[in-house]
């Protein structure tokens, strides 16, 4: 019955008509639609016993015919043949092609290529069969350049289909083998024989044991076959089971059966489990074979009365190399070793070359002397190994393996006297020893009574989160799962670790046990330990420790957490819990540390000392970004602190970094120009740990909340003056409350009136909360409403730039704070502003410039003139209202004009073929003028991008950074104010690179507000590739001696860094010792040490 005509047939036949047409088909849907039924023999009848793999199907030719037979597509390409399946592309003279879709996105696939050539050139035939089962990753692409709707009728390709009906028909229908001299694709296996075992089986049990035929032998004979071969059988491994290290049965008919009752039973619905591990060879995988000496090949032989049974062999001495491949799968082995026995199923032909053999065509390899076995991933020295392909399992004897763990960047050597291969990428030992050293011995092992190692390829960023939601091996339960991606393109080798009886060693010397270790590569709990004694307090031991190791559980992914426990010779035990995720959906960080019990003394920035008695303290600390989804952002930050000396106490420098230590969630929607925010915002607290709000302004603010929506880079003329003028708003409305301190300054530890009032201008028994109530400020809630607006705009006149911009504000509130400002009754504030900005280029090139003492190649000069011209107004002057936001109410009124010269001079470094761009000088100068209602600061300052948030003041500016060749910079700044006929601020500095390794710089700092003057310097050396000197010291000019002096010494060994440090703090007469031994492969966890002595 012909072949109705149908949508599909009018859409190949429209595209038929031009040369070099091209179409998509999706691999969700058939080619062409007919209503042929399939016959016995149809293709749609047979389904090919290879294993399923990921990848693409692609077409081309010059010509093609494309027609249905039953659900089978059926393609015959001609000249010029270009065909990609699955990974593999070959290209041919001509292709007899039968596609069918099993499932939505599955196709079965057999093809006969004629002169057939693979791309990477490991492949060429005559007349080669192809078959494959492909999940498709993307839509089936045919390019031709002519093509018909039905077969071929000329008579050359005729007889081609008639020559690739004849294979197609042994080789698929009556189930013949290949023919000997005949070549089939090394990632096309030759056709199993007809098995007892059922089809549904086959496919089940086909990732896991190479499909042999059934027989009789006993599992014995290949050790007597060892035994009469090389006279070593005491020395050869009996196939064993990977767990229980027992006999592993004969595959008689009958342990078959019992295997698929065993498998019955398990497949009942009683719990989801885990996908069965990857086989270690398929058999769809190739053997190719090198022998550089002698060789015999041996058939089968029956028992006899005198000799046992023997399967055919093939017996190589004089140095053997064996590649496995599997392009299905892409795995690869290497296998190299003296001598080497393999034995051969029963039924394979002996008389081929030994070059090359299916995998299942193999029962086992057994490689003697100097074996070595490995992949990209890893790889193992043995003077012994025999590999099991019928049951999947290779067994190394003495063995030595190493692999390296790509995130971590560590190597892991185990040694034991037998590893066994239980699955790809899976291996396990028993009394192994692993380190990062391949030294015999080690300064630092792990031994282990019972050991699996898993070498994993795996994504960067999986799905995770912290178990809040699902199971905690899945992570973040909300997340979703990532894009689909070419299979391998994002892949990183992992190594996880799981080990009982756990015991490092030094040396030979037994130092610690564990009884499980779990985790990755780096997954030894002991991450860190410090040996500390200062004079503040006392002898301190530090340890730091991987959570997931230490209870010996798996680690979430992406999540990193560590348990810190440390002892204090006059605080006490303290122990604490820090934490770092980052997902697609999450990153953030938890830190806690407790005190349980201190009784120590503190010692605070100021050098005076607090005692504490038998005092609970410590602090929590948890911040969180979470992507909802696009374009929203939730962003979580909570802080608790136990009391307002803990900080200043354990770790100053992050109290003089952290803008607030308060809690927050924040909403956020983002786009390309615009962003809408939600903000509450508080904290648990009655003082401050940041230390720069004890300054200034002396207390906080909450957020109880607040919207904001801000709006940038539009353009309002964009149809008429396009790239002219740009506008940009924002609005904010919102509750807020002041938040103060409230212990006294003798609280904080500056307890002498003199210290107080240096401070924070009150005597030692009056508090910050205290101060800002009599100054008229209160902690009441005050709702305001905000919004800005700016219009800037752009013209080029010649050379020279006029950039004219203007910008108002309204602000209103719901009370005047005429307590506050009794002079200021009003509740809204307007407030505009004015200016342009006049600003050229010029530049001169000098191409003779040349010095081969400064590697000077050519001289650019780029000078950058540029002048600002400023006004602003409003009824309110900065001071009229509490600040609540320094860019909203801390706004300038008044006159400003900046007259400034950016000069850069540079040249060409590098050398023919690596030439690059570098500032050899750089020198920036400016004039700044305000005028009196502006006011004037300690320290002036202008900012460009928005001058109302300038410090005012009239002053003269510059800095300089020279670089006269790569190793050598020097830099300097200045700020002369005129108003005060003095400097505020100068700073010169230089940095000198000695030698790669050999690093010092040197910097003068003065600010005469504070009358401090200090000289810093720093050298760090690299002696030799263990041991790296490196020091620091600050010197107080006003004080006339040195404040502090740091100096450490570290040693790399082949485990680790031992750190040495001495410190010594002059201001609070504080010496500490200290001693770090951190081993290699270990990671930190992206939150802050408390501690840091």
């Amino acid at each position: 019955m012909p072949t109705p005509w149908t949508t599909a047939h009018s859409i190949i036949a429209a595209l038929a008509i031009c040369a070099g047409s091209s179409c998509s088909l999706a691999a969700s849907a058939n080619l062409i639609q007919s209503t042929n039924q399939p016959t016995s023999q149809s293709f749609d009848d047979i389904s090919l016993a290879v294993e399923p793999i990921a990848g693409i199907i692609t077409l081309a030719a010059e010509s093609g015919w494309v027609w249905k037979s039953g659900n089978t597509n059926r393609i015959v390409l001609d000249r010029d043949v270009r065909v990609t399946v699955g990974g593999s592309a070959l290209s041919a003279r001509r292709a007899d092609i039968w596609l069918r879709p099993i499932d939505a996105n599955t196709y079965q696939f057999f093809g006969i290529f004629e002169k057939l050539t693979s791309n990477d050139g490991s492949f060429k035939g005559d007349r080669v069969p192809v078959r494959a089962i492909i999940n498709l990753q993307d839509t089936i692409k045919l390019t031709l350049g002519g093509q018909l709707n039905e077969p071929p009728n000329r008579k050359d390709l005729v007889e081609f289909m008639e020559r690739s009906q004849d294979l197609y028909n042994r080789r698929l229908l009556q189930q013949e083998p290949a023919e000997p001299q005949q070549q089939t694709l090394r990632w096309a296996p030759k056709e199993l024989p007809p098995s007892t075992i059922s089809s549904a089986e086959q496919v089940a049990r086909s990732d896991r044991v190479l499909p042999v035929p059934e027989t009789d032998r006993k599992e014995s004979r290949v050790r007597k076959v060892l035994e009469s071969t090389l006279g070593r059988a005491e020395q050869v491994a009996q196939r064993t089971d990977p767990i229980t290290n027992e006999p592993i049965a004969p595959p008689t008919q009958a342990n078959r059966s019992d295997e698929r009752d065993e498998q019955t039973a398990s497949t009942q619905p009683t719990a989801p489990t885990q996908p069965p591990p990857d086989p270690i060879f398929r058999a769809t995988g190739i053997f190719s074979i090198a022998i550089d000496g002698k060789v015999v090949v041996q058939g089968a032989q029956q028992a006899s009365d005198t000799q046992p049974a023997r399967p055919p062999t093939i017996t190589a001495e004089g140095g053997v190399t064996m590649q496995y491949q599997d392009p299905a799968s892409r795995q690869t082995m290497d296998l190299q070793a003296e001598r080497a026995v393999i034995f051969l199923r029963e039924d394979t032909n002996t008389t081929a070359s030994p070059s090359q053999l299916n995998a299942s065509e193999i029962e086992g390899i057994y490689l003697e002397g100097g074996v070595f076995a490995g992949n990209a991933d890893w790889s193992v020295r043995s003077p012994k190994i025999y590999v099991d392909l019928v049951r999947d399992k290779m067994l190394m004897l003495d063995a030595v393996f190493w692999t390296v763990d790509q995130r971590t960047n560590m190597p892991l050597y185990l040694r034991a006297d037998s590893v066994r291969q239980t699955s790809q990428g899976e291996f396990e030992a028993e009394k192994a020893r692993i380190a990062n050293s391949a030294f015999f011995e080690p300064d630092l092992s792990i031994g282990v009574s019972k050991l699996k190692v898993s070498v994993r390829n795996e994504r960067p960023q999986p799905r995770g989160l912290l178990g809040l939601v699902g199971s905690v091996s899945s992570g973040f339960g909300d997340d979703e799962s990532v894009d689909d991606i070419e299979p391998g393109s994002d892949l990183v080798r992992r190594v996880h670790v799981d080990g009982k009886n756990v015991t490092l060693r030094l040396g030979s010397i037994p130092i610690m046990w564990v009884p499980r270790v779990k985790g990755d590569s780096d997954a030894f709990p002991l991450k860190e330990v410090r040996i500390g004694d200062t004079n503040r307090s006392g002898l301190a031991l530090r340890t730091r420790w991987d959570l997931y190791s230490l209870f010996g559980v798996d680690p979430i992914p992406n999540v990193k957490a560590s348990l810190q426990l440390d002892y204090y010779g006059e605080r006490g035990f303290a122990f604490g819990v820090s934490s770092s995720w980052n997902t697609p959906r999450h990153s953030g960080s938890l830190y806690s540390y407790l005190l349980p019990s201190d009784n120590g003394t503190d010692i605070t920035s100021a050098g005076r000392k607090i005692p504490r008695d038998d005092e609970t303290r410590g602090i929590i600390q948890f911040h969180d970004i979470w992507e909802l989804q696009d374009p929203w952002t939730l962003v979580t930050k909570g802080t608790y602190i136990s009391d307002e000396a803990f900080i200043p106490a354990f770790d100053e420098q992050l109290g003089r970094e952290t803008v607030d230590f308060d809690s927050m969630l924040r909403l956020e929607r983002t786009g390309e120009r615009t962003q809408f925010a939600l903000e509450l915002s508080g904290s648990p607290n009655d003082f401050f740990g940041a230390e720069h709000l004890l300054q200034s302004p002396g207390y906080a603010v909450d957020k109880i909340p607040e919207a904001s929506f801000v709006s940038v880079t539009h353009d309002p003329f964009e149809e008429t003056m396009p790239g002219i003028f740009n506008y940009q708003f924002e609005a904010s409305v919102g509750a807020m409350r002041l938040r103060f301190s409230e212990p006294t300054a003798a609280e904080y530890g500056f307890d002498t009136v003199g210290l107080a009032m240096g401070a924070f201008g009150t005597a030692p028994g009056v508090s910050l909360a205290d101060t800002q109530r009599a100054l008229g400020l209160d902690e009441d809630t005050v709702g305001r409403f905000d919004t800005r607006h700016e219009l800037s705009a752009r013209f080029d006149a010649g050379p020279i730039r006029l950039t004219p911009f203007v910008a108002g504000r309204i602000t209103a509130y719901d009370t005047s704070f005429d307590t506050f400002t009794p002079t200021q009754t009003d509740d809204v504030r307007y407030w505009g502003a004015a200016g342009m900005t006049v600003s050229t280029t010029l530049t001169k090139v000098d191409d003779d410039a040349s010095s081969d003492f400064l590697d000077i190649h050519r001289i650019r000069h780029i000078v950058e003139p540029s002048v600002t011209f400023w006004q602003a107004d409003s009824a309110f002057a900065v001071g009229d209202t509490p600040i609540f936001d320094d860019d909203v109410e801390g706004l300038l009124r008044g006159s400003m004009i900046r007259a400034g010269v950016t000069q850069t001079w540079q040249t060409k470094r590098g050398g023919p073929g690596r030439w690059r761009d570098a500032d050899i000088l750089k020198i920036n100068t400016e004039y700044v003028w305000s005028s009196d209602r502006a006011g004037t600061t300690v320290i002036p300052d202008f900012f460009s991008a928005r001058p109302e948030l300038s410090n005012p003041g009239t002053y003269l500016g510059s800095d300089i950074v020279f670089s006269p060749t790569d190793v050598l910079a020097f830099s300097g700044s200045v700020i002369f104010d005129l108003d005060q006929d003095q400097t505020a601020r100068s700073s010169a500095g230089v940095l000198v690179e000695h030698r790669p390794g050999f690093v010092s710089s040197i910097e003068y700092r003065d600010i005469r507000a504070i009358d401090a003057t200090y000289l810093f310097g720093r050298t760090s050396y690299e002696l030799t590739e263990k041991y790296t000197v490196s020091t620091s010291a600050n010197y107080n000019f006003d004080r006339g001696d040195f404040q502090n002096f740091n100096a450490s010494l570290n040693r790399n060994f082949q485990i680790g860094t031992l750190g040495l440090s001495v410190n010594y703090d002059n201001i609070r007469s504080e010496t500490s010792i200290g001693v770090v031994f951190r081993p290699f492969g270990t990671s930190g966890i992206d939150s802050n040490d408390f501690i840091t002595e």
